[in-house]
């Protein structure tokens, strides 16, 4: 039963007047008011709760020596306190404006009223999951990284903020292990930002070779002539410098400034998703995952102070090998002990998006066989459409397929992938 109580209640908040009755709290938890026997308005946070204090059915607000009544759960007296812990310390040594700091911070007018003496004393329980993760569990995720975290060229040595932009570009809807082969090979042709900010389009699609999604490619060299023209070469520390620049995104930006410069900075991916959706509260399925504000929220109340990068690098790797979508190993996971998710979670597969085909394979299948037999071509060297067309299919290239064929190439040439002249298709230039 305690081990229960110590999971689901750890954290007592104690509003107080400060009143002559010699009456002391005994916490384990820091004071983080300034509160003095002087009749001062506080707010204390620690563990001094015991068995009889839980309430099954509600929380408990208690008086000065009054009476206990429970506060049920629909009343909503419970409110995000956690992530906004911070607040708590700003708490005033006066009465006036304890209470009104206190009703700031969302707790309901009608729990917290002026008494004969002064103040009711209210004792809050908090859930674990919010508070805790930025003590001794952000810790435990952290040890649990340093020993079996995963090993990638964009981590290893010392960190490059190009290399991590070229990475962050790369791992965009493409496995890890594919990334980890061409990455080396990529950064051996463009060794530096003003390297990759000179190359030509069909250079860099040459050189993306493999990675699939070819627009990324031209966006990365985008990006490093921006550098190159308005940073003269410095790659920004800044998120919403980095945001700023052509073909940056709002991931990328904050990934970036994570993982090169170690800025506390929410990065959100899938697994970073999927791994606090389920801290944030129970989930039922596999597949639940909550909206991004409530992720920021959180993800801003648990990020570590100074160790961001290996903080964000923890929680994908958790995400990707232990939290993982389909089959989730809490027996093995370093923070089981405090979510909510744990062990309850039911396997759902999720729904896949329905996307335009052509022969049974998707469109972006196609555009990418079309480009690779292109990059297997000798530089400036032309194919003509039909010619192209069956390199790709195996096939000739019928009169009813010519009308979705003629599109994909339209789409390709408006996207810089390719050139089209009177002597045929090439790769854009």
């Amino acid at each position: 039963m305690r081990k229960q109580i110590r999971q689901i209640v750890p954290h007592v908040v104690s509003l107080r007047s400060g009143a002559k009755d010699g009456h002391r709290h005994r916490t384990l938890g820091q004071d983080l008011s300034a509160c003095s026997a002087g009749g001062c308005g506080g707010l204390r946070i620690g563990n001094n709760h015991t068995e009889d204090q839980i309430s099954t059915s509600g929380y408990r607000c208690s008086r000065h020596g009054g009476s206990l009544r429970t506060i049920r759960k629909s009343i909503a007296c419970i409110f995000y306190i956690a992530a906004n812990m911070d607040a708590a310390i700003g708490i005033n040594n006066c009465r006036a404006n304890a209470e009104r700091r206190v009703r700031s911070i969302s707790l309901l007018s009608g729990v917290l009223r002026r008494g004969n003496g002064g103040f009711h004393k209210l004792r809050i329980y908090l859930p674990l999951h919010f508070a805790n993760l930025r003590m001794d569990h952000a810790r435990s995720l952290l040890r649990w990284y340093r020993k079996h975290g995963r090993t990638f060229p964009w981590r290893s040595g010392k960190l490059d903020p190009y290399v991590v932009l070229v990475s962050e570009i790369m791992l965009q809807q493409t496995q890890t292990s594919r990334v980890s082969e061409a990455l080396p090979r990529f950064l051996r042709h463009f060794p530096t930002v003003f390297d990759l900010a000179r190359a030509g389009n069909g250079e860099i699609i040459r050189q993306w070779q493999g990675m699939g999604y070819n627009s990324r490619a031209l966006r990365l060299r985008d990006a490093a002539k921006a550098i190159v023209l308005e940073h003269d070469g410095v790659i920004p520390s800044s998120p919403e410098i980095l945001l700023s620049l052509t073909g940056v995104g709002p991931y990328t930006s904050a990934a970036v400034a994570c993982f090169a410069f170690n800025t506390r900075v929410v990065v959100l991916d899938v697994n970073v998703r999927r791994v606090y959706s389920r801290l944030v509260k129970r989930q039922k399925c596999t597949t639940d995952v909550e909206p991004d504000e409530v992720l920021t929220r959180f993800a801003e109340s648990v990020i570590p102070q100074r160790t961001s990068s290996q903080w964000h690098h923890a929680v994908m790797d958790l995400g990707a090998t232990v939290c993982t979508a389909r089959a989730p190993q809490c027996t093995v996971c370093p923070l089981a002990r405090l979510c909510p998710s744990n062990n309850v979670l039911q396997s759902v597969s999720r729904m896949r998006k329905k996307e335009p085909e052509f022969r049974g394979e998707p469109q972006r299948i196609w555009r990418g066989r079309f480009i690779e037999v292109l990059r297997g071509q000798k530089p400036h060297t032309h194919l003509r459409p039909a010619q192209l067309f069956a390199l790709a299919t195996q096939s000739p290239l019928s009169a009813h397929e010519e009308e979705w064929f003629t599109a994909v190439l339209n789409r390709l040439e408006a996207d810089g992938l390719i050139l089209r002249t009177r002597w045929g298709v090439r790769l854009a230039d």
